[in-house]
C-alpha cells in the first residue's frame, strides 16, 4: 500500500502513535479490495486505516480500551468503517480473516501498564507472538496469512524456533541505529504450502537477511534501550516523542511535512 499523509490520524498520549515502524507496515503490506484484514494492536488506527481506505473489510482490536476509542474515532473521521473490539490477541475476536496484521511489541522488557504492552515483548522480546501463531488456523481463511513487525533486538534463536516449519518471506526492511526491522508474511504449515529454500530452521524467500544479517544489538543495554523508546515524563514530552522509538517518530513526522 502507499502510505498516505493525509489522512487524518488524531493521537492519546496513552496509545502507541504512527511511527516509522507502522509507515514500514503500510508500505510492505499489500491487500485486494475485500480482502478481510484483522490488524491486533490497532493503537491510533493507521495501519486498519490505510487498509479500509483500500477498500479492505477490516477488524481492528487492542487491548489498550484508549486505542480502541482513538482508532474509532479516527476511522470516522476519515469517513472510513471498520469494526474495532478491546481484545488480548483474538480473546474479542469473531470469524476469519484473509490476513492478519501485527506491529508486535518487540522491545525485549518487562514494563507493566496498558501503554507499555505497546512496546514490552518480554525478556526475549517475543511477546504475543506465540500465542498469535498458536491461534492463527482457527482465525485463518484457506491460503491466509500473517504479518508482522520483527526487530533485530529479539531473540533470533527463539524466533527461530517459532518460525520452523512455516513458510516465511521479508515484505520490507528498515536498518535503524540501534535495531534492524522487519516485515514477515507467515504462511502455517496446515495449509500445505512448500518450503521455497530454507535457511536455518524455516522456509524464507528473497534473501538470508533475515537469519543472517541482522544488526548487532548486544552493546545495547536494557536500560538504553527503555530510554530510546518510553514516552519522556511530562505531557509536552509525551506529545512530541515517540513512545517506542524517538528515532521513529522524527522521521515520521518529517515525512508528514515534507
Amino acid at each position: 500500500m502507499e502510505y498516505r499523509p493525509d489522512l487524518a490520524i488524531s493521537e492519546d498520549p496513552d496509545v502507541y502513535p504512527p511511527s516509522e515502524d507502522s509507515i514500514l507496515l503500510i508500505e510492505s503490506l499489500n491487500v485486494r479490495q475485500g480482502e478481510k484484514v484483522l490488524e491486533v494492536g490497532c493503537g491510533s488506527g493507521v495501519v486498519s486505516i490505510h487498509c479500509a481506505a483500500n477498500g479492505c473489510d477490516v477488524t481492528a482490536g487492542d487491548v489498550n480500551p484508549n486505542a480502541v476509542m482513538l482508532t474509532r474515532r479516527n476511522l470516522e473521521a476519515n469517513g472510513l468503517e471498520a469494526a474495532v473490539v478491546e481484545t488480548d490477541v483474538y480473546s474479542g475476536i469473531e470469524g476469519t480473516f484473509d490476513t492478519i496484521v501485527f506491529n508486535l511489541p518487540y522491545l525485549p522488557v518487562e514494563e507493566d501498564g496498558l501503554l507499555a504492552k505497546a512496546w514490552s515483548g518480554g525478556p526475549d522480546g517475543m511477546g504475543p507472538l506465540p500465542r498469535l501463531l498458536d491461534g492463527a488456523p482457527e482465525r485463518l481463511n484457506e491460503g491466509g496469512r500473517i504479518v508482522v513487525v520483527v526487530s533485530s533486538l529479539m531473540d533470533r534463536d527463539a524466533l527461530g524456533r517459532l518460525l520452523e516449519g512455516h513458510e516465511v518471506r521479508i515484505l520490507g526492511e528498515m536498518s535503524l541505529f540501534f535495531e534492524k526491522l522487519q516485515v514477515l508474511e507467515i504462511r502455517l504449515r496446515r495449509f500445505g504450502l512448500r518450503r521455497s529454500c530454507s535457511f536455518g530452521r524455516f522456509a524464507i524467500r528473497r534473501s538470508c537477511s533475515f537469519t543472517h544479517c541482522w544488526l548487532t544489538s548486544s552493546t545495547i543495554t536494557a536500560s538504553c534501550m527503555r530510554s530510546i523508546r518510553r514516552p519522556h515524563e511530562g505531557p509536552a514530552c509525551r506529545r512530541g516523542h515517540d513512545v517506542r522509538a524517538g528515532v521513529h517518530g522524527v522521521v515520521h513526522r518529517l515525512r508528514r511535512t515534507n
